[in-house]
C-alpha cells in the first residue's frame, strides 16, 4: 500500500488539473491551461485518459480494479488503526 500512496499522491495532480479543464470558466477563455503531452497523445484515446486515478494505480499494482484497490486500502488503513481483525 505504500505504492498505492506515493502513486495516488504522483497522480492527483495531472487527476485536478483534468478536471479544471472540464470547469466551464476553462472553457470559455477566462483562464486556461495550456496542454502537457499526455493530454495531446490522449486525444484520440478516451478509455486511457478518462480513467480514475484508482483505476490506473491499481493496474500499475496489478491489483485488478480501482473498486478493488479501495478495498484494500480501507483495510490497510483499519490494520494501521490497530483494528485485530483487518491485520
Amino acid at each position: 500500500m505504500r505504492e498505492d500512496e506515493h502513486l495516488r499522491r504522483l497522480l492527483e495532480a495531472q487527476a485536478r488539473r483534468r478536471s479544471l479543464m472540464n470547469l466551464k470558466q476553462y472553457n470559455e477563455g477566462k483562464a486556461e491551461l495550456p496542454k502537457s503531452e499526455t493530454e495531446t497523445e490522449c486525444e484520440n484515446f478516451r478509455t486511457r485518459c478518462s480513467a480514475r486515478t484508482s483505476d490506473v494505480i491499481a493496474d500499475a499494482l496489478g491489483v485488478g480494479s480501482g473498486r478493488t484497490l479501495e478495498k484494500m486500502r480501507t483495510i490497510w488503513q483499519a490494520a494501521q488503526s490497530g483494528d485485530a481483525a483487518a491485520r
